[in-house]
């Protein structure tokens, strides 16, 4: 399981080099968070201008990839800014390229590079998902009973089993949560733009956590409103609890 994140500024983090599999042009990336158990790893990673893949082929597990800056070409198809991409296992990857560069947020877990020519056996192809570009997204109230008015969900990835997904959640200015909460998913978030205020400190843009389930976790508010990721694995259900005592935060709104 991965541990507990909460919560970690993506300049503090070291660059390291790396390569993608299917490429052998390396590219720089900072490791947000991994479960040493299964292989999986979250990173932001910047492709350099010209990056390609070097063959087509296809990887044994899944791939998730968010666009936080740049473009990039994925099998035919143009990914810019706050593009999403679910590629199941064993979905051939014909043609990736990044003629000006990308810095993307990748969701990965140990897997091997098969040179081929279509897809794989394990491939699934109801499973996929995108691109989804997040501004042709509607706006939904969220899926969660009670959670506090003043914030919209824009869902890129739905889990029809668990209730889990890929989604972001943008808050207005002055959005308060006066709660403890927990979930019995693993939760991963990543702010986009603005910023929110929790019990541990403030979170800006290019921040990021990491919950395990039954982690509790809150209160938080956002005095400027904000546009964050949450990538949920696991059955879908969230608890709020108020908090005892007279919490309050450190400095005035």
């Amino acid at each position: 399981m991965r541990p507990l994140i909460d919560f970690l500024l993506l300049d503090d983090l070291p660059w390291q080099e790396r390569l993608l599999p299917g490429s052998r042009q390396p590219v720089r990336a900072r490791l947000l968070s991994e479960d040493p158990e299964q292989g999986e790893q979250t990173l932001v990673v910047d492709l350099p201008p010209g990056w390609a893949l070097t063959e087509e082929g296809y990887l044994d597990a899944d791939t998730e990839l968010f666009v936080l800056a740049g473009e990039l070409e994925l099998n035919g198809q143009r990914l810019t800014r706050y593009s999403y991409q679910l590629l199941p296992a064993g979905q051939l990857r014909r043609r990736e390229r990044s003629e000006r560069g990308a810095r993307l947020l990748l969701f990965q877990a140990a897997a091997r590079f098969l040179p081929a020519h279509d897809h794989g056996p394990m491939f699934q192809p109801e499973r996929a998902v995108g691109p989804v570009h997040l501004h042709q997204v509607a706006y939904e109230q969220p899926r969660t009973p009670g959670f506090p008015a003043g914030a919209g969900r824009k869902t890129l990835r739905l889990d029809a089993a668990t209730g889990g997904g890929f989604w972001v959640i943008g808050m207005l200015p002055f959005w308060i949560s006066p709660f403890l909460e927990t979930h019995t998913f693993s939760e991963e978030n990543y702010v986009l733009e603005g910023e929110i205020e929790t019990s541990i400190g403030l979170m800006t843009a290019d921040s990021y956590l990491h919950h395990p389930p039954g982690v509790p976790h809150g209160p938080m508010r956002s005095r400027r409103g904000c546009l964050v990721i949450t990538r949920a694995v696991g059955p879908f259900q969230t608890e709020f609890h108020r908090v005892p005592g007279d919490y309050t935060f450190p400095e005035e709104w």
